[in-house]
């Protein structure tokens, strides 16, 4: 039996993650100090409060073995603690891109904030999701999670899948990226008939 080729939204998803995990290596080889008189008490105190990572207008581009690109943009990057859990946060006019050896784009995820859990597997986009394929297929929503261990995406609230035979609104959907299923509920929209 021949496996199925990926989802593009499941290698994008994946390629986002690995990108983020990346980030964390490259910030501290840009950083650099330089000599200064000893900081106040009082900045130690306030120190605390300042994220441990942080980039402003940030954008960087990879290649994948085959040769294809990927560009991601953020107007703000963080690295952040809450609790005892270290998390990613991506703020401002976010973009992914992955584009083909050609130049062409193959996906496009654009979202004005994200949050990336890397211990729980998690991926949360917000406020103005869009996902874009190259087929056409285009899932527009306010709030997106990508849950690693039971490989779904998860858009809890409204959501609008645009392919190019049907567009579907509804409530709530759960994408399984291994079977390549979705359940969508409250669903309404033009789908065309199987008659015509």
């Amino acid at each position: 039996m021949e496996a199925e080729p990926p989802s593009p939204y499941r290698k994008l998803l994946s390629v986002l993650i690995s990108l983020v995990i990346g980030i964390g290596s490259l910030w501290p080889s840009a950083c650099s100090s330089s000599p200064q008189k000893s900081p106040s008490p009082d900045w130690l105190a306030h120190r605390s409060q300042i994220p441990p990572y942080e980039a402003y207008h940030y954008r960087t581009e990879w290649l994948d073995t085959t040769g294809e690109r990927y560009i991601l943009t953020a107007n703000r990057v963080q690295r952040l603690r809450k609790n005892d859990t270290l998390y990613w946060k991506l703020e401002g006019d976010i973009c992914l891109l992955h584009l083909s050896i050609n130049a062409d784009t193959i996906e496009k995820l654009t979202c004005m904030e994200a949050h990336l859990y890397l211990e729980k597997g998690h991926f949360i986009a917000q406020q103005a999701v869009r996902l874009q394929s190259q087929e056409g297929i285009t899932l527009e929503t306010d709030y997106l999670v990508w849950e690693k261990a039971s490989n779904r995406l998860l858009a809890p609230g409204w959501v609008r899948l645009q392919t190019p035979k049907e567009t579907l609104r509804g409530e709530g959907m759960e994408y399984d990226l291994t079977t390549r299923t979705y359940k969508l509920r409250r669903t309404r929209g033009s789908v065309p008939s199987p008659l015509s």
